[in-house]
């Protein structure tokens, strides 16, 4: 067995293995070991004692797509907005961009984060464009670090009219790094 213990480990058996690899190109009936998240050997017939074990037979074996502008937080909004400009994605997530708290960016994040997984995303760029304040912007993080994606979250401007952001509690450029060095690092 390579590295940690084997409860740590993974075996995926028997499946058809894209490597994206054009040199070795794909690898039907291989063994993908995984150990503490990190592959660590892909050939047929792998021996890794005590690990755990997925059946792969007769599926596709993929590295991860990553998705690199996702609004999560409104992913609650879906099938909200028509093909008209009114009410249109824009409109509607506007106006109820607005009446959303810091619960229901979480729901909508978590929400997104099940979808990537469901999707066969392992790495997503949280584009939160509606931190309305601080515990805006916590929620969306932890919801991120709780999914055990990868992800990747930047600041963005919050939907509709607001006041000035400083008598909303946003971060002054100093501090606005807080919650992302808070959640790097996050157990995946």
């Amino acid at each position: 067995m390579t590295g940690g213990a084997a409860r740590d480990a993974l075996v995926i058996r028997h499946g058809h293995v894209m490597t994206m690899d054009p040199q070795l190109g794909d690898i039907p009936g291989a063994d993908v070991h995984v150990d503490g998240g990190r592959i660590v050997a892909v050939r047929p017939g792998l021996h890794v004692p005590g690990a755990r074990v997925l059946d792969a037979r007769g599926m596709i074996v993929a590295p991860g797509l990553v998705d690199t502008h996702w609004h999560m937080w409104n992913t609650l909004l879906r099938s909200m907005s028509g093909d008209a400009p009114k009410p249109g994605y824009f409109h509607v997530s506007i106006e109820l961009g607005c009446a959303f708290g810091p619960d229901d960016v979480y729901q909508g994040t978590r929400l997104a984060c099940a979808e990537a997984i469901g999707s066969g995303l392992t790495t997503v760029h949280d584009w939160c464009h509606n931190v309305r304040g601080q515990a805006h912007a916590e929620a969306s993080l932890r919801a991120l670090a709780e999914s055990g994606l990868r992800g990747r979250f930047s600041y963005g401007y919050a939907a509709g009219r607001l006041r000035p952001a400083a008598d909303r509690g946003i971060p002054g450029r100093g501090d606005s790094y807080r919650p992302v060095r808070r959640y790097d690092g996050a157990q995946r």
